[in-house]
């Protein structure tokens, strides 16, 4: 399921708060993470992963090596900071960071645009594979721990006379300067709805 998870992952856009690349300090204390000034805390009993151990493990769902994954990200502008997930991997909480200046001779596009946009590719890229999504998937405008961005959420079911369910999925991202900072929140068992929620709601 993680590579489920993994799929719509790779297709968000992702980013953290007015730091750059190696600059950004990350601090991990207990069950808080603070990327950049900014705090976020999970749940008793997550474990919490960064630096070189986060991008072992993002490798190991993409099938090259970390050194060969995190070049890949960091030609891309993103910057993965932290990893949490839950005792038994029902939970994965991902935060990062992406660099959306323009290449020379690109058009600028907007936070607005980038976000919406993010959320409506990873939505098509499960119908595109076969799943279908929830009547709860949603995107708005939000403000959490004083940071204005948006919140994307959607649930993604089996195509099938009676549909199971596959995961849940919330994204909060803000912007400052040219980066846009997120928080992602994936959940494998619908009892973890509220919980995986908890984790944005705690953004500080």
């Amino acid at each position: 399921m993680k590579k489920l998870f993994f799929g719509a992952f790779c297709a968000a856009a992702m980013l953290l708060t007015g730091c750059k690349g190696d600059d950004i300090p990350v601090e991990v204390a207990g069950n808080t993470a603070t990327v950049c000034g900014t705090a976020i805390t999970f749940p008793d009993g997550w474990s919490i992963t960064s630096g070189d151990a986060l991008y072992e493990e993002l490798a190991s769902m993409s099938g090259v090596t970390a050194d060969e994954f995190e070049e890949i990200k960091s030609a891309e502008g993103i910057t993965y900071f932290v990893q949490a997930t839950a005792q038994d991997n029902s939970a994965i909480a991902v935060i990062s960071a992406q660099d959306i200046t323009p290449a020379d001779g690109e058009e600028p596009i907007s936070f607005a645009d980038h976000a919406r946009t993010t959320h409506d590719s990873m939505i098509f890229e499960y119908l595109a594979s076969g799943y279908r999504t929830g009547d709860d998937s949603s995107f708005s405008e939000v403000e959490y721990g004083g940071k204005s961005g948006y919140l994307s959420h959607f649930e993604v079911f089996t195509k099938s006379e009676e549909p199971e369910f596959c995961l849940g999925f919330s994204e909060f991202s803000f912007q400052q300067d040219e980066l846009i900072y997120t928080v992602q929140m994936c959940y494998f068992d619908r009892q973890l709805k509220q919980e995986a929620q908890s984790v944005i709601d705690s953004i500080t």
